[in-house]
């Protein structure tokens, strides 16, 4: 019936045995991202674009690489920062809570994008060179791998709650809360 509503999915936050996590030691997804600049200075913005598990695609605000102010490259820091708030600023909550580390050699930046939150296997981050008639550098690349996927349960309401088809809103059990009921109270029992 297409008239019912989904519920947030979560991990479980009872079961981390290896047998819950398709019979491997749990773990979270990690992509990384390549934006390579062949003369290893990259004026262009980027955009990230993300499907999350309701098939709704997102995508982020137009970043800079190079920074007009400071009349350089950002700061590999100023990256980290800059790209987890874009992926954690996507509406309704696609990318709850993501690990942001970027790394800078000659030629290439490397963005390696940790899931926290978003339980199971991501589909991937994917990354637009915006060229403008300005800044035009048509030797840039960009490109997304996946070293890890991830394996942890992706239930509805995290199967410490129970689905309201009708609102699309978990019920979380007694000592459960979140939306997707995938955090535990410290003193439940």
């Amino acid at each position: 019936d297409c008239s019912l509503r989904e519920c947030p999915r979560g991990d479980d936050p009872m079961t981390h045995r290896s047998e819950d996590c398709l019979g491997k030691a749990c773990r979270n997804e990690r992509q990384i991202i390549t934006i390579g600049c062949a003369d290893g200075t990259c004026h262009n913005q980027f955009q990230l674009h993300f499907r999350d598990w309701t098939g709704m695609d997102w995508t982020t605000n137009d970043m800079w690489i190079y920074a007009a102010s400071h009349g350089s490259a950002r700061t590999t820091d100023a990256m980290d920062t800059l790209i987890t708030n874009e992926l954690q600023g996507l509406p309704n909550g696609a990318i709850e809570n993501v690990r942001v580390d970027v790394t800078k050699d000659t030629n290439n930046w490397e963005i390696t994008v940790t899931f926290i939150d978003n339980s199971g296997n991501q589909d991937f981050i994917e990354c637009e060179d915006r060229n403008h008639r300005d800044q035009v550098d048509s030797t840039t690349t960009c490109t997304t791998t996946s070293p890890r996927d991830g394996n942890t349960e992706e239930s509805p309401c995290s199967n410490r709650g129970l689905c309201d088809y009708e609102t699309g809103i978990c019920k979380c059990f007694k000592g459960f809360y979140d939306d997707d009921c995938s955090v535990q109270h410290a003193l439940a029992l």
